[in-house]
């Protein structure tokens, strides 16, 4: 299943994984912050999946959206999350920023998809 709109597109594979990215250049601020969380949640259907997102795309995120994704509501139907995060600055930028937020699912950052996707399956709790 694939939802997609003008700022994320979320796809929900045939072995359970959730793919998360975003449109090229989104600026997310408040109202797309709620309707990226409001599409996975569409996808998801009223489940718990893992899932991967892929930050390639992104361009900023605001201080609003970027406190409304640290809410327990925006992590709504996640299990754990794989970020993809492209340089290593950029990924030591998002772990500083993941350690004060204190994620709420297990997490972890990675440079690639292939390397996200088989964190959560070494996971006990992916399935």
């Amino acid at each position: 299943m694939v939802k997609e709109n003008d700022f994320v597109r979320v796809e929900l594979r045939d072995d359970g994984i959730a793919i998360c990215s975003y449109q090229p250049d989104t600026v997310v601020d408040l109202d797309v912050a709620k309707i990226s969380v409001s599409t996975r949640l569409e996808c998801f259907n009223g489940k718990d999946y893992p899932i991967v997102v892929d930050l390639e795309n992104l361009k900023y995120t605001n201080k609003e959206a970027s406190k409304y994704l640290g809410t327990i509501e925006a992590y709504a139907g996640i299990k754990v999350m794989a970020l993809i995060v492209h340089g290593v600055i950029k990924r030591n930028l998002a772990r500083a920023y993941l350690a004060i937020k204190k994620s709420p699912v297990e997490y972890e950052l990675f440079g690639n998809r292939d390397q996200a996707i088989k964190w959560i399956k070494s996971l006990d709790t992916w399935e």
